[in-house]
């Protein structure tokens, strides 16, 4: 076998290797932006849950706050805080 053969041979197993990899690079590429976007939609969804429970949350401690004020009210004024209408809402 020649030199130049043997060089021949390289050259183009080279160029074949190069395009396997170029294919399987892209492959992967396009795995990985998938599961890059499975993992922001999932991020988002437990974000949203995350935030809805908070909303709940702070609700529920806005409806307290509120009804100790209004207790708070009815105490300063000589009444029972029962007998605020605001409180039996």
């Amino acid at each position: 076998m020649s030199a130049s053969r043997v060089h021949q041979s390289a050259t183009e197993d080279a160029a074949r290797l190069r395009a396997e990899a170029d294919s399987h690079d892209a492959r992967v590429r396009v795995e990985a932006e998938e599961y890059a976007a499975a993992m922001r939609a999932d991020a988002d969804a437990f974000a949203d849950h995350t935030l809805a429970d908070l909303i709940a949350v702070l609700r529920r401690a806005t409806d307290t706050a509120e009804q100790g004020r209004h207790q708070l009210a009815a105490r300063r004024e000589g009444r029972p805080a029962a007998e605020d209408p605001a409180i039996s809402e």
